[in-house]
């Protein structure tokens, strides 16, 4: 896990989904620029299609962020192994109706606090990922 550099915080995030009843969960972790956590996230979610819960993640780990005043200290760098996920957001692309206001809110949250958003391999987000899972229970 590479750590971030001094005055930013990084937010590892991932959804997950089981396949025997759809039962999604998205979780996430994030550390100080020594790589110390300092903030984790696991939440059970609805059945959706793994898109949304993949944004649901990014979604969740940046207001927890917000809720627990982390913009006010320190720029945040967001990562997630889901590149559709990342490319939704960042880039200038269509939107799907059922994801605009999810994107839309997380693009303004991106913007306002100058946070960077970047897709990392899935190899590289264990941690995450193994909250996620332990949001579906």
């Amino acid at each position: 896990m590479e750590t971030p550099p001094a005055g930013w915080l990084k937010l590892n995030v991932d959804g997950a989904t089981r396949q025997s009843d759809g039962m999604c969960g998205v979780g996430g972790l994030l550390r100080d620029h020594n790589g110390n956590p300092v903030g984790t996230f696991s939440e059970r979610r609805s059945p959706a299609p793994p898109l949304i819960v993949e944004v649901w993640a990014i979604e969740r780990g940046l207001r927890l962020c917000l809720s627990d005043g982390w913009f006010r200290k320190a720029r945040v760098m967001v990562e997630s192994d889901c590149k559709k996920a990342v490319d939704l957001i960042l880039k200038e692309a269509i939107i799907p109706v059922h994801l605009s206001g999810l994107v839309r809110g997380i693009r303004e949250i991106v913007s306002r606090y100058g946070c960077m958003l970047k897709w990392i391999p899935r190899s590289c987000n264990t941690s995450a990922d193994s909250l996620a899972k332990r949001g579906i229970g």
